[in-house]
């Protein structure tokens, strides 16, 4: 065995852990020594390090640095979607001169302004309520605004819509 030879299967190895993608190395690595000599010391490299990775991790390095920036890959763009987006996001702000405060029984039904799309979508769909009151963070019994159940999903259908697009250039 020569030193290539140990090269090109460390370059397998580390390929395949940080992209999670042992089988696609592996491909990409017989094509470009052009021969299936080293096959089997190959797949054996790749899956010990896929092994190792995912023991470590949970998953492939580049996933790993992707979570720790805030892009949860395993979940979908819908789920990131409904996270991201905050009830003042799509909340209709109550006019000036309005009653602001809230009776007891509507501030257990009410959303916060800084809730996600994800928490307004579960009240919607528990309350069968189409509109909801969003109160202040720091003051329950404050009337910052008005939450729809149609204005919630037109925004999140936006931004799928745009997170399509963006995934697709």
């Amino acid at each position: 065995s020569s030193e290539g030879l140990y090269a090109i299967l460390g370059m397998g190895a580390v390929a395949a852990a940080l992209l999670g993608a042992p089988i696609s190395t592996t491909v990409m690595v017989f094509e470009l020594t052009g021969g299936f000599a080293l096959s089997m010391a190959l797949l054996l490299t790749v899956s010990i390090a896929n092994g190792i990775s995912n023991a470590v991790l949970g998953r492939s390095f580049f996933q790993a640095q992707l979570e720790t920036r805030g892009f949860a890959t395993h979940e979908g763009p819908h789920r990131v979607v409904m996270k991201t987006i905050r009830v003042a996001d799509f909340m209709e702000p109550v006019a000036p001169g309005d009653d602001t405060t809230l009776a007891e029984a509507d501030r257990e039904a009410a959303l916060r302004s800084d809730d996600t799309l994800e928490t307004a979508l579960r009240v919607f769909d528990a309350g069968g309520r189409d509109r909801i009151p969003v109160t202040n963070p720091a003051d329950r019994a404050h009337l910052v605004g008005w939450a729809t159940q149609v204005r919630a999903l037109g925004r999140f259908n936006k931004a799928l819509i745009e997170a399509s697009v963006e995934q697709s250039r």
